[in-house]
C-alpha cells in the first residue's frame, strides 16, 4: 500500500481518487447509491470538500458523486 500511496502528492489527490471511485460506483446504479447514502457517504464527501476547498479536481469529483447519488432517486434527494 505504501508504494501505491507514493504516486500521490497529497492527501487531496487520494481524496480525489476516492471520490472518483464513489462517482463510478453510484453512476446509474440505484442500489449502490442507496447504500452509499445510508452508510454516511454524503457526510464523507462533504467533509472532503471542506478539507480541500482549493482542489478543483477533488471538488469536481465530489460534486459528481453528489449528483450521481441524487439522480433519479427521490429518497436520496431528500436525505442529501
Amino acid at each position: 500500500a505504501t508504494a501505491m500511496c507514493a504516486d500521490y502528492n497529497t492527501t487531496a489527490d487520494m481524496e480525489e481518487q476516492a471520490c472518483g471511485a464513489l462517482q463510478n460506483l453510484c453512476a446509474n446504479h440505484e442500489a449502490n447509491a442507496r447504500r452509499i447514502v445510508k452508510m454516511g457517504g454524503v457526510d464523507v464527501v462533504l467533509s472532503a470538500m471542506r478539507a480541500y476547498e482549493t482542489s478543483a479536481g477533488m471538488q469536481g469529483h465530489a460534486c459528481a458523486v453528489i449528483g450521481n447519488l441524487s439522480a433519479n432517486n427521490a429518497e436520496n434527494k431528500t436525505r442529501i
